[in-house]
């Protein structure tokens, strides 16, 4: 599947949601990269082996906002536990 990587975004009650994308630095990755159909079927193939019995959901290509999305969200979680904890050090004296 290379050049491609894959996510498990969702699974639950017996659905798997996955996502690829092919933001990669490999210089190579004109040469390697498939197409999305074909990045697809052997992401589809390969979902069924490995979450044998569940039902494969939505296989969705990521944009430029998902990759953005998945790199800050964790970080503002973080920074907003921080300030809730510090409000509520504030607020408890």
């Amino acid at each position: 599947m290379f050049p491609y990587d894959m996510r498990i975004v969702y699974i639950d009650e017996g659905q798997v949601k996955l996502s690829f994308h092919s933001r990669t630095g490999c210089p190579a990755k004109k040469e390697l990269l498939a197409s999305e159909e074909d990045a697809r079927d052997m992401i589809s193939r390969f979902a069924h082996d490995v979450f044998a019995g569940q039902h494969i959901g939505q296989i969705k290509r990521e944009g430029l906002f998902d990759g953005w999305k998945q790199k800050v969200t964790p970080r503002v979680k973080r920074k907003v536990k921080k300030l809730a904890a510090h409000l509520r050090m504030l607020i408890g004296r």
